[in-house]
């Protein structure tokens, strides 16, 4: 006999039927079994329905029975057996939450409005708690630092922040435009030195580990109009989005 832990309860499974209790009854078509009936697995162990439902499939609805090791829906097709699925609320059984967050490809609604409270502002964690309706703060937090590492989820908050600079007349022409006027203008070397940082970021010049260090010196010989010029080159060969 085996004993799971659900909801801080333990439920058996019986691998021997001289261990099941000779006062309760088996019933052997498990795909007919109710919510507390005992069923027969198809591998020969008797384990307890837990939760039963009605799934829609298509147009039709089936019925399914969940146990302390899986969910099954019953069909004659499906093989109830009493190993432990990965996830026992999960048809598929030995994928779980994580994998299937991790495997889709497309966003569904829910991560639709994650990613646009993400876009506007909000952080993940408050995000997802509003969309998904939960309020384990330490289960949003793991949640949703899984989620928005996703690159669907990256897309999704891109597309949404795109919207929003549209609407502010906001493209990369204006942003780096703004980064030269900072690296011309300004008279803080330390803001000239981000400027000029984030010119090279734009144009992919100087490999991302190098970059503060090759300009570490520059800050403090100030920039001439020949550095300004090399500053400015990169942009030469951007294609600048209107």
């Amino acid at each position: 006999m085996r004993k799971y832990k659900i909801k801080n309860l333990e439920h058996s499974v019986y691998e021997d039927l001289d261990e099941f209790p000779s006062n309760l009854a088996i019933k052997s078509n498990w795909r007919k079994g109710a919510l507390g009936d005992w069923v027969i697995t198809d591998d020969g162990a008797v384990m307890e329905v837990l939760r039963e439902g009605e799934v829609k499939q298509g147009k039709k609805k089936t019925r399914y029975i969940g146990t302390c090791t899986g969910t099954y829906l019953c069909k004659p097709s499906v093989i109830f057996s009493s190993s432990k699925n990965k996830n026992i609320y999960s048809f598929g059984g030995d994928r779980n939450h994580k994998d299937s967050l991790k495997d889709r490809k497309k966003v569904n609604v829910k991560e639709v409005m994650f990613a646009k409270y993400v876009a506007h502002g909000m952080t993940p964690v408050d995000a997802y708690i509003k969309v998904f309706d939960t309020m384990n703060r330490e289960y949003a937090t793991e949640r949703s630092a899984m989620l928005i590492k996703q690159e669907r989820i990256i897309m999704a908050v891109k597309e949404e922040l795109d919207g929003v600079f549209k609407e502010l007349g906001i493209d990369l022409k204006y942003l780096i435009g703004k980064a030269k006027d900072e690296l011309e203008m300004s008279d803080r070397a330390s803001d000239r030195l981000k400027a000029l940082s984030m010119l090279w970021d734009a144009a992919d010049v100087v490999p991302k580990q190098t970059k503060v260090t090759a300009l570490t010196g520059a800050v403090f010989q100030g920039f001439d109009n020949k550095s300004l010029e090399e500053a400015q080159r990169p942009l030469e060969s951007l294609s600048l989005s209107e």
